[in-house]
């Protein structure tokens, strides 16, 4: 069974791990309900019993009335439960009125009800909302949120990094000025609580490393471990919804990683899809404390070592190159949603610091010159284009737009860039 099983079936067959799996796709309040009333008692021990659960909600209406709908047995349980399914896709809210006084009418009302539901729902077929962009571009969103700003964002922040370069200890420091609402390497902070998860150090080390810090903000919280795949996916939820927790730093993010995956062979993608969608559905961030690559690579989003999903499933990815016995780092700052810059920094006495003048990337690598040739000669082009037509990732492309962009050689039009010089085309 997959992340899409229905929700009554790994009940009927009491499959924890089928739940586990459906759990953060799950929209509905009472479905959610369900399959952690479901993985709480499998998780004590105690097992369950798909009529054990349906007595939590027998009571409610739209549970009566699904049930003796036209569909039955496994097949219409089936449906009902169906994954990201939610209330406005089954039925209109005056139906679920009518629904509610049918109930409360007396005896007789089952047949009435279920008139209703042949009428108006539709279980089988899957109703699409679609909006105008226009009615998209002026509705009222509010503006994204940023813990640091243009570095760590609602959903996943991967914080990446050779052994002994700092990244703890980098993480570390931006849970503590977020948390206390400080300036973070010279960017301002969304005071929010901070959980910091380590699944290496032990209460001594971690003990030493606040003591540099001096008194903790009141915000910043701790804890030792953290269980693995889809079970450490509910306790990061339960943990931001049951105690605050705006940003969720884990370091490192390996000891949380599926029991069965290997970063070499196991397709982590929907597993971090899963990770990251929970924290935009609760307006959290997440930084995930990861290692780099030993090899060399031109492109800063390609360092994560073992699996490219990574980067593929972050929001912002922050990489930190620094050589050996030296206090001098780079920081490749990048992702979907801010600029992409490279800061310079020190590390030293184990505090992060941002260096004197430090001005966004003003390099040209020479990756970047067929991307700057084919604009020239094309006049415009969208990012995705340029890689197709290069055999390149838009993640370089986007690198290298973004380094001559920064060089006054390319400037971006709408969704398109062109070069520089000249009107726009």
């Amino acid at each position: 069974m997959d992340e899409r099983t229905p929700i009554a079936v790994a009940l009927s067959c009491q499959d924890a791990e089928a739940l586990g799996r459906i759990q953060p796709w799950i929209i509905d309040p009472l479905h959610r309900l369900i399959v952690r009333t479901a993985l709480d008692r499998s998780e004590s021990g105690n097992g369950f019993r798909l009529s054990e659960i349906v007595r939590l909600i027998e009571d409610n209406p739209l549970f009566d009335a699904l049930r003796i709908s036209k569909l039955s047995g496994a097949a219409a349980e089936a449906q009902v439960f169906s994954t990201g399914k939610i209330v406005d896709d089954l039925i209109d809210a005056r139906s679920w009125e009518r629904i509610v006084e049918e109930k409360e009418s007396g005896p007789g009302w089952r047949e009435n009800v279920k008139a209703i539901l042949e009428e108006t729902a539709r279980p089988i077929e899957h109703r699409l909302s679609i909006v105008s962009a226009e009615a998209e571009r002026t509705a009222d969103i509010p503006p994204r949120t940023w813990f640091v700003d243009e570095m760590v964002t609602t959903g996943t922040t991967l914080l990446t990094a050779r052994k002994a370069v700092g990244k703890s200890f980098f993480a570390l420091q931006a849970g503590h000025c977020i948390a206390g609402g400080f300036p973070f390497l010279g960017r301002k902070t969304l005071k929010s609580k901070v959980l910091y998860v380590s699944t290496e150090l032990d209460r001594i080390a971690l003990h030493e490393r606040l003591e540099r810090y001096g008194p903790a903000p009141e915000g910043l919280f701790v804890h030792y471990g953290w269980r693995k795949g889809d079970a450490g996916i509910r306790d990061a939820e339960r943990a931001i919804q049951d105690h605050g927790i705006r940003v969720l730093i884990v370091d490192m993010f390996t000891g949380v990683l599926p029991s069965n995956a290997e970063t070499n062979s196991y397709d982590l993608s929907p597993f971090l899809l899963r990770w990251r969608q929970m924290a935009q559905q609760n307006n959290a961030g997440s930084m995930l404390v990861w290692h780099s690559s030993k090899t060399d690579r031109s492109d800063p989003m390609l360092a994560a070592l073992g699996t490219t999903a990574l980067a593929g499933q972050s929001d912002s990815v922050l990489v930190l190159e620094r050589q050996r016995n030296s206090h001098d780092t780079t920081i490749h700052a990048m992702g979907n949603h801010g600029r992409e810059q490279k800061l310079k920094a020190h590390f030293e006495n184990l505090t992060w610091t941002l260096a004197d003048g430090s001005e966004p990337d003003r390099e040209c690598r020479p990756g970047d010159e067929p991307v700057l040739k084919f604009i020239r000669e094309h006049g415009r082009s969208t990012a995705p284009n340029v890689a197709a037509i290069l055999s390149k990732t838009d993640a370089s492309v986007r690198s290298s737009l973004a380094r001559l962009a920064e060089l006054n050689l390319v400037v971006k039009d709408g969704r398109e860039w062109v070069p520089a010089s000249g009107e726009l085309l």
